[in-house]
């Protein structure tokens, strides 16, 4: 069972969404076959909407973790002290 409460958006939502068309130009998913055969499925829909912790405009040149989105412009806390308690975290959780 999943209890929802004290739900507010961040003053940086409408950052952190955006609608793409041209999905399918990514190309195509990899069999799990060490990258040699590819399949028939798109790797992304063709158009959508992207819901993100990050920028979904640094999407496209995202390829690991070391790109990152800092989301402290407005000198607020973002983080998520609710989840951050129930996880026992000393430090913020921002992809919640």
């Amino acid at each position: 069972e999943v209890e929802f409460r004290n739900i507010t958006a961040s003053p940086h939502y409408g950052n952190c969404t955006r609608y793409f068309t041209g999905g399918y130009s990514v190309g195509y998913a990899y069999e799990n076959d060490g990258n040699t055969n590819l399949t028939d499925v798109h790797l992304l829909p063709d158009e959508g909407i992207m819901l993100s912790s990050g920028n979904p405009l640094d999407f496209e040149w995202n390829d690991s973790d070391g790109q990152t989105t800092s989301w402290g412009f407005l000198g607020l806390d973002l983080s998520d002290a609710d989840l951050a308690n129930v996880t026992n975290t000393t430090y913020g959780i921002y992809d919640a």
